[in-house]
């Protein structure tokens, strides 16, 4: 099963910014570039939507995972709300079994980062479809993880560290190894 992993934002879409600069597409980006790193070292060569800070449209970022032919797309992001919002947290779609499994594998594997646990959840626009462009839309299993607050300060601290980064890395693409070991047993 081929991976696409889809580093959020990029280029003229910076994504949101934290209190002290912390810019989104620039955290996504890297956390993306380290797990295909680690998941090219277990033989599985993922399909990446950017791998450069370049502006990539939903719809482009669509194309390239279904022209790639990804059986999942992981879309890496940082979450933003109020100052005292924090933690982990990963959607699927609501029509999905398969991403449930999914976005299950890889959030219970980013809890040693020590976050907030907000779970797994699903998330349904005004006309009963997934909101989610990246979940709606491509053919792959599609996940959306959200690794962390930039606006919590003290999240935003960590996002903006190697060290975490790469441990977010790591829990991403044990998630998906998980899954697709899963997958090849169910």
């Amino acid at each position: 099963m081929k991976v696409c992993l889809d580093p959020g934002h990029g280029g003229k879409d910076r994504g949101n910014r934290g209190p002290t600069g912390y810019v989104e597409a620039d955290g996504t980006l890297d956390i993306a570039l380290r797990v295909r790193s680690i998941l090219k070292k277990k033989g599985i060569d993922p399909i990446m939507t950017r791998d450069k800070d370049i502006t990539v449209s939903l719809a482009g970022r669509t194309l390239i995972s279904n022209k790639g032919g990804a059986g999942i797309l992981v879309s890496i992001h940082t979450n933003a709300g109020p100052r005292g919002a924090g933690g982990i947290e990963t959607y699927y779609s609501a029509f999905s079994s398969r991403g449930k499994v999914l976005a299950r594998e890889i959030q219970k594997r980013l809890a040693p980062l020590g976050l907030e646990d907000r779970g797994t959840k699903t998330r349904l626009g005004n006309s009963g479809r997934d909101y989610y462009h990246m979940i709606r839309t491509p053919r792959a299993i599609s996940v959306i993880v959200e690794v962390g607050f930039h606006t919590n300060p003290q999240e935003e601290q960590l996002l903006k560290t190697s060290g975490f980064r790469q441990r977010a890395a790591e829990g991403i693409a044990a998630g998906i190894v998980s899954f697709l070991f899963l997958s090849h047993t169910l």
